[in-house]
């Protein structure tokens, strides 16, 4: 009889937990996945094979070749998969295959890359072997804008950008930001977000809140659908469709991250010092917390990853990255990690393309979080590409 009633009360309870958490112990949620960095090559900025500028976005094939766009150099630098110089594709300028002040690198299909320029707002198209494909200009209603393009994804018939544009009479500056879906010949099919602020030259206030829209973080699917974060303040996620319609993909009760005072004070002096020089009367409003998200990352198999402030003050030395784990409906599935190889630390990452990524560190003269860095160089930017593994389950340490 007690075993039978121990057998009931954990059948109710079982129960339970299913009417609790429902969606996520059906999509078998996990502990944590863990998937090891191991390293495919790394450079300097002042390699003698050949000269890259500053690298803020990339590419990789499936074979690993990682195409970075230099923008300082505006240029493509072309490394294989044992970190050998292939060359460079495009070059700044306005004609076919070259770009000024490029932003943004993109897989269009069928081997071209797109690159997108801050401005005027445009795609420049180019094959992976040097061919120029034309360009793809941002246009409403048939008018070409030049609203400058931060950032671009394509998808099967159309692509996402995030728009800014800003406008000065010396006294007042108006700054817009949007996110806007285009076809593949760049008409405005739709605006999905968007802000505007007014700011006055002689009184300059930098609100935190209205210069840093949680939109900002977003990831477009390969089917067109487009999520972003649409709360600072709440772990909270958005999706759209193709065709525009619009619902809530996934939100939960989470903590977020306080700032000290000390914190806040120091952001606020150096937000101020950064523009002291170009307005006299100067104001730098900050909140008392970290925005509760802070990444959004496409993982494998269609989840999305999404980092917290929290997952980013409390991983671990090594974790190149922490996040949470939703599947393609929007259910949590658990945690994941990044690891880097023994004796690094840090980093930043700056893409991802499955299964490779490339991380930019920042090698001070005495810095140790790379293994035999250069010395005697005073921030050295040193850009390294990794291989991602899956941990098998009972893989010890």
């Amino acid at each position: 009889m007690e075993h039978i009633l121990k057998s009931s009360l954990w059948f109710i309870v079982f129960f339970l937990g299913l009417l609790l958490y429902g969606s996520d112990v059906v999509a078998g949620a996990t502990d944590r996945e863990v998937y090891d960095l191991e390293q495919m090559w790394r450079i300097e900025g002042n390699e003698d094979e050949f000269i890259i500028g500053i690298i803020d976005d990339a590419v990789a094939d499936e074979h690993g070749r990682f195409y970075m766009l230099d923008h300082q150099l505006s240029q493509i630098c072309v490394v294989d998969q044992s970190g050998g110089f292939v060359g460079f594709l495009g070059r700044e300028g306005e004609g076919p295959g070259e770009f000024v002040r490029p932003s943004s690198i993109a897989w269009w299909g069928d081997g071209m890359l797109a690159v997108a320029q801050a401005s005027p707002g445009r795609l420049t198209l180019i094959s992976t072997e040097g061919v120029p494909g034309g360009a793809i200009h941002y246009s409403r209603s048939g008018e070409r804008l030049t609203t400058g393009i931060q950032r671009v994804e394509p998808y099967s018939d159309g692509f996402i950008i995030q728009a800014s544009y800003s406008m000065s009479n010396g006294t007042i500056i108006n700054r817009e930001k949007q996110l806007v879906r285009c076809d593949r010949k760049g008409q405005e099919l739709g605006i999905v977000m968007e802000y505007e602020l007014t700011q006055n030259t002689e009184n300059f206030i930098m609100d935190e809140k209205l210069l840093t829209p949680p939109w900002a973080e977003w990831v477009c699917r390969e089917n067109g659908e487009l999520i972003w974060v649409d709360d600072r303040d709440q772990y909270s996620l958005s999706i759209s469709s193709s065709i525009g319609s619009r619902e809530s993909f996934a939100h939960r009760d989470y903590p977020g991250w306080a700032r000290s005072d000390a914190m806040v004070d120091s952001l606020k002096e150096d937000w101020e010092s950064d523009v002291r020089m170009y307005f006299q009367n100067v104001k730098a409003v900050i909140e008392k917390a970290e925005p509760v998200i802070i990444k959004l990352l496409r993982g494998p198999s269609e989840q999305i990853w999404v980092v917290t402030s929290r997952n980013h003050k409390e991983k671990r030395k090594d974790a190149l990255i922490e996040a949470e784990v939703h599947g393609p409906d929007g259910s949590w599935l658990g945690m994941a990690e990044m690891l880097l190889p023994e004796g690094m630390a840090g980093g930043e990452l700056l893409a991802l393309d499955w299964p490779f990524a490339l991380v930019r560190f920042q090698v001070d003269e005495d810095d140790a979080s790379l293994p035999d860095s250069t010395a005697g160089n005073s921030c050295v930017p040193v850009y390294a590409a990794f291989h991602l593994r899956k941990r098998e389950a009972g893989h010890k340490e």
